[in-house]
């Protein structure tokens, strides 16, 4: 009786690290997959991205290319801090700050500075204020802004 019960152990237990070595392998395969993908990708900055999308005119019935745009490129960014960094600069894209206390909550109106530093890095305006250049602003959601004058 005790062999009986010893052999069902052993095919049972051989027959579960039978499927977790396939399942592993499965899950290898699949990451090896995913691992090729993404060296596939094309790396692109922020800044060519935006150059490509300032450069599209799109169709609207509401803009007027007649009128001048008054979001420029700012030309800090565009040449100087280029120039600054070389060409061997790699952007890190993490954020790491200390905090002297926790917030309650991340409203942007809760009274703590850095939840509001928070939301201005993930929430961002229509345009961006030249570094500085004072009263000239560049992109930053919107691609064109017209100064109309009422008559």
């Amino acid at each position: 009786m005790s062999q009986i019960v010893k052999l069902l152990l052993l095919i049972l237990t051989s027959g579960f690290l039978a499927s977790v070595w396939w399942s592993t392998r499965e899950v290898e395969k699949g990451l090896g997959q995913i691992h090729q993908q993404l060296k596939q990708l094309e790396v692109r900055s922020e800044r060519e991205v935006q150059k490509e999308l300032s450069h599209k005119r799109l169709s609207n019935p509401y803009i007027d290319h007649s009128l001048p745009n008054l979001l420029t490129e700012d030309p800090f960014y565009n040449t100087t801090l280029p120039g600054l960094l070389g060409p061997n600069f790699q952007f890190s894209p993490l954020w790491r700050s200390a905090l002297g206390q926790q917030p309650a909550n991340l409203s942007p109106f809760n009274g703590f500075s850095h939840v509001r530093i928070w939301h201005d890095l993930c929430i961002p305006s229509v345009g961006a204020q030249h570094f500085g250049i004072y009263e000239t602003y560049g992109p930053q959601i919107a691609y064109r802004m017209e100064e109309r004058v009422r008559e």
